[in-house]
């Protein structure tokens, strides 16, 4: 299911393992939300979203995972940063989690360095663990220089559990705020297009693949298949 919410066509050396420090790149949005996570902070987004989920996220604790490597494994980690700091890979998935008594938040980030592609999606579960409300972000950051853009759309559960845009589609900035159309390439614009007409379907907790996450009796997460 989440596959999808990444962005479809920026999958460019996605075997790569050269380290990062063999690539010149700007401060991406994942830069700044790890940068949150090291001071403690939560992202206003991120609160918007979880207060639009029924949970206010100030007194709950967040469980983190983090995956690097190219079957997308994931690890229970309490120092999300440091492990962030510490990758090998271009590959980087992220994920923080916060529980409430009947609703759970989550978070995900998914990046593959090399290629510029950074993508964001949340999660708001109810106490059944069906998807409410889904929230995804996608931001191309080419290490060539080339015009950065992103991408942004919401979508809610109606009552009889298939979803509708409760957010249209716009352009967005690196920092996440609505900004007018870019002018794009013709591949980009067939991306944007082709993202703009997607709809998710109905799913549990469950098929995120991060169960341990939530309920926190194991080390490894599956990655999905």
């Amino acid at each position: 299911m989440n596959r999808w919410l990444t962005v479809l066509a920026f999958t460019a050396g996605l075997g790569s393992l050269f380290s990062s420090a063999q690539v010149k790149r700007v401060r991406s949005p994942l830069d700044v939300h790890i940068e949150n996570i090291r001071g403690h902070r939560v992202d206003p987004l991120t609160i918007r979203f979880a207060r639009l989920c029924g949970v206010e996220l100030k007194a709950i604790p967040a469980q983190y995972g983090f995956s690097n490597d190219e079957s997308e494994t994931w690890q229970v980690v309490t120092d999300l940063p440091k492990a962030y700091d510490n990758h090998v890979m271009h590959l980087i998935g992220t994920a923080e989690l916060w529980t409430s008594e009947n609703r759970t938040v989550i978070e995900e980030w998914k990046a593959i360095l090399d290629a510029g592609s950074f993508s964001r999606t949340q999660y708001c579960f109810d106490a059944d663990r069906k998807l409410q409300i889904l929230d995804a972000a996608n931001f191309k950051i080419p290490i060539d220089g080339t015009q950065r853009w992103g991408m942004h759309m919401r979508w809610a559960r109606r009552p009889d559990g298939t979803f509708f845009t409760s957010e249209p589609f716009h352009f967005i900035g690196l920092d996440g705020g609505q900004v007018p159309a870019p002018m794009l390439t013709k591949d980009d614009r067939q991306i944007a297009d082709h993202w703009s007409k997607r709809l998710p379907a109905p799913m549990t907790l469950d098929g995120l693949k991060l169960p341990t996450l939530l309920i926190g009796n194991s080390q490894v997460l599956s990655g999905p298949k």
